[in-house]
């Protein structure tokens, strides 16, 4: 694993992590650079670890979003994949509709996307907005994004890893290539703040989705 010098602005404090989210489930794993967060937590569950293990990442080589297209990564930003429980609706169920999934799955992922961008905007009193189906925006320009991934054995759902990004203390400037228009929470505010704060409202709101058992039945209150 590379070392990378911490500066305030990309330093993240596991201990006070835990305290600030005070539940036992998130088991939390932090690296200085990995190829992706999403292939991290795959190796992680494979060797048995449990349901609420995260990684995140102070950066990535390797990342991606949607349909495979390159995420970029850099410093200041929060990379991270989080191993949920295999449950859209009610209990884990065999896998013999491929379309019922891939639907839970994106009313799903609008849902988490949504339960975010409102952790994320009243923590930071931001106006981030979540745009179906996966972006985060704030100010009419890209600030994140969240990817939803299941892994399936023998007919039956067996992991569901949501992935998120965020630019909070990088400075888009220094996102080439984007497909859409980005901007960092830096950028918005004029100062860097706490990746902790942004770590904490992201996970709080993986949790709030996974509580509503009518998830797949919401009527979401985002742009298309």
């Amino acid at each position: 694993m590379n070392r990378l010098q911490t500066t305030p602005e990309d330093h993240i404090d596991i201990n006070a992590l835990q305290l600030e989210l005070n539940d036992p489930k998130w088991h939390i794993n932090i690296y200085d650079h990995v190829s992706s967060t999403m292939e991290v937590v795959q190796r992680l569950a494979a060797d048995g670890a449990p349901y609420g293990t995260v990684a995140i990442a102070k950066t990535q080589s390797a990342g991606y979003g949607r349909h495979g297209r390159i995420w970029q990564s850099p410093r200041g930003g929060v990379w991270l994949t989080a191993l949920l429980p295999p449950r859209l609706i009610g209990e884990t169920k065999m896998i013999d509709e491929q379309r019922r999934l891939d639907h839970d799955l994106h009313q799903w992922n609008i849902t988490l996307a949504r339960q975010i961008a409102f952790q994320i905007g009243s923590t930071l009193e931001i106006p981030v907005q979540a745009v179906v189906p996966n972006d985060l925006f704030l100010a009419g320009r890209k600030v994140g994004g969240i990817l939803c991934q299941t892994v399936i054995s023998s007919g039956q759902l067996q992991l569901l890893l949501a992935g998120v990004g965020i630019n909070v203390n990088n400075r888009s400037s220094d996102l080439k290539e984007v497909e859409k228009p980005a901007i960092s929470i830096k950028d918005y505010l004029g100062r860097a703040v706490s990746l902790n704060r942004v770590i904490t409202a992201i996970l709080i709101g993986m949790a709030k989705s996974r509580e509503d058992e009518r998830m797949c039945n919401i009527s979401c209150n985002c742009e298309s």
